[in-house]
């Protein structure tokens, strides 16, 4: 479980991106390259290094599919149809998805951030979608992982659970981020129920192909 501090500390955070999406949106168009060399070290670490640059590689408009298991013995359920825009804001990389404007599938916007935390080693993320009702949900690596595949652990939270009652059970969530190739991603979520069990099991499945130009 997380340290009260590291809870405060990822609200502050991702304060501070969404403030600075805000200020992107708002301002015109303007480097986000940090100087190479000089400064403090604080602006040392803002300098966009191997990790950062891999990430800027995996901008622009890609094509996604969702695929949901429900259960560990639940059969696939396939969403297509969406869309993710993706851009670099300083050192992150923002991610929206949603569908695109000819698909019936119900409205919805789900955004993250990932960035690699160049004074702590390791890789962060965080996303929020308007279809869950688990709010926030902030994510960190357990080591320096290679860019091409990421190995998350989100902090613990709960879910309403199925039907008409809310059960409030808490789940465990662990995700994968592969790049298989210039134009293709996956994101694979593993869940994990606090039901006296804890069968884990590949739950959601998001498949990008980069679009052409």
């Amino acid at each position: 479980m997380l340290e009260r501090r590291q809870f405060f500390a990822t609200a502050a955070g991702l304060a501070l991106l969404l403030g600075v999406a805000a200020a992107q949106a708002a301002a015109p168009e303007t480097s986000n390259v940090m100087p190479a060399t000089g400064g403090t070290a604080a602006q040392q670490m803002l300098t966009l290094e191997p990790e950062a640059q891999a990430l800027a590689a995996r901008a622009g408009l890609w094509d996604m599919t969702q695929t949901n298991w429900s259960s560990p013995t639940a059969a696939p359920i396939t969403i297509p149809g969406l869309v993710a825009e993706r851009q670099m804001i300083g050192p992150f990389l923002q991610e929206v998805a949603h569908p695109t404007s000819d698909n019936s599938a119900t409205p919805f916007t789900r955004l993250d951030y990932l960035t690699f935390n160049r004074v702590e080693g390791g890789w962060q993320y965080v996303s929020m979608d308007t279809r869950s009702s688990s709010g926030i949900m902030p994510a960190w690596s357990l080591g320096r992982d290679p860019a091409d595949r990421i190995e998350f652990v989100f902090q613990p939270f709960a879910i309403a659970g199925s039907g008409s009652e809310v059960k409030g059970q808490m789940l465990r969530l662990e995700q994968i981020i592969a790049h298989e190739g210039p134009d293709r991603d996956v994101k694979d979520q593993y869940f994990r129920l606090a039901d006296g069990v804890g069968t884990k099991w590949l739950a959601r499945r998001y498949t990008y192909t980069r679009r052409s130009s």
